[in-house]
Order: C-alpha cells, then structure tokens, then sequence
C-alpha cells in the first residue's frame, strides 16, 4: 500500500460508515493511480454521488462515471477520469499475468472494470451511403471507460478475467458488509421463461436482466478523497 483513500457512504441519505481504501501505486500503478486520482478528484470529477447499482453474493459494484458527460459525449470521460477507455487497464493486466504478479480478486479487494466479458458482439447492419450499401457493425453498448468499479467482501475468482485490482480494504470492510446485506432484485437468470425469452431475442428478458441484484435502496459515495491531505498541509503551514 501506498496511500490510502476514503469513500464515506450513506444509505437512502444515512451516514453508513468509511471504507479506506490502500492502493497499489507501486505494483498496479496505472489502475491505481486512476484510481487514486478519480477518489480525490484531482480532473475536476470524483466518485463523490456515484451509486453502488450491483450487489452480488462476493462483490459490491460501483457505476463509477459511466454516466457523466459535459457534451453528451465519450470524450468527456477520456479528459477528467484518465482515459477515454479500459484498454490501458487490460493491458497492465495482461502484463502483470505474464509476469506473475498480478494481485488477484480476494476478499478486501477493489478493482476496476477493465473488460466487459458478458458484452455480445457488435451485429452487422445493411446500411445506404453515397448511393451504395455498405455493412456497419453496430456495438450493443459502450466498452468500460476504466471508472467502473468492485470491492469484494469475500474471495471473488469471478471477476478476474475482468477487473484489475488497484487495492485492497484497509478499513470498513463492515461498511461493505452492511452495503451487501441491503435487499435487491431478485436474479432470475435460471429461470426457465427467463432463459427462453432470452434465448429468442425477447427485449424484455433484456431489460429485466439489467435490473437483476439492484438494491432497493440508493446507495451512495457521499464524499471521498486521499486520506491526509489536508493535514499534510497544515504541518507544512506550520513548518514555515
């Protein structure tokens, strides 16, 4: 660990406690930087209001800045969180398993979203053009912008092939157990109508998916940033 992060979290508008969060500067240091500096809102955004939407039985998962925008644009998500995509992510990934060193997704873990496995893949579509039809390939949703994030409060295998870990829980792991413990939509992928309806393309299968371990309750950053900041600049205040 080099330094450490906060994200003080409310549920439905209540203080819920502190999570601190060590990073991995040294070992991870593009994911963790980001990281660190999205936490402390270094770019002029932070994760301060951004919702935890995804609880699963292992993890809890933040949308991160999936949502911002100034112009409605990707771009705007490339000039203030570090990036206008993952691809630097997965790439510290793959080198980090051929090296071996990559830290894996273990209880305590935080990681971002580097690759969105469970994304189909762009469908060809028959478009006119200059007076000639020509074949696009049209994505069903946007690639992970690198803001995205998880912390697990148990070993979580699942997310590696995924999610780079940046860091780990140094404090609050029962703030995450509590966020965990809040009720959600029940996931009814095995169901049987559910898999059929998905199977041929029915939309509402779709749409329901999206909404599949939701909490009921809004759950909430309500501020963060690096730990020590600001009493790092007191003493060098005093100092002089």
């Amino acid at each position: 660990v080099t330094r450490k992060v906060f994200l003080d979290i409310s549920i439905d508008g209540e203080p819920a406690g502190r999570v601190v969060v060590g990073l991995y500067e040294d070992d991870v240091p593009v994911g963790a930087r980001r990281f660190g500096e999205i936490a402390a809102g270094q770019k002029g955004v932070s994760y301060r209001k951004r919702d935890f939407y995804k609880i699963t039985g292992n993890y809890i998962q933040n949308g991160g800045l999936r949502t911002f925008s100034l112009s409605g644009r990707a771009k705007d998500t490339a000039q203030f969180a570090g990036g206008l995509d993952a691809k630097a992510l997965a790439s510290e990934m793959k080198t980090l398993d051929e090296t071996g060193k990559r830290p894996k997704n273990v209880k305590g873990a935080v990681s971002i979203m580097a690759i969105d496995a469970t994304k189909p893949p762009a469908k060809p579509k028959l478009i006119a053009r200059d007076g000639k039809f020509e074949v696009v390939y049209e994505e069903s949703r946007p690639d992970p912008n690198g803001t995205e994030f998880c912390i697990a409060f148990e070993d979580a295998p699942e997310l590696d092939p995924t999610n780079s870990v940046v860091g780990r829980v140094v404090e609050g792991l029962d703030v995450v157990r509590k966020i965990a413990s809040t009720r959600v939509v029940k996931d009814n992928t095995s169901n049987l109508y559910f898999r059929t309806a998905k199977l041929i393309g029915d939309t509402r299968a779709v749409v329901a998916e999206r909404g599949f371990n939701r909490p009921y309750a809004k759950i909430v950053i309500s501020q963060c940033g690096i730990l020590g900041t600001y009493s790092c600049k007191v003493l060098s205040f005093l100092s002089t």
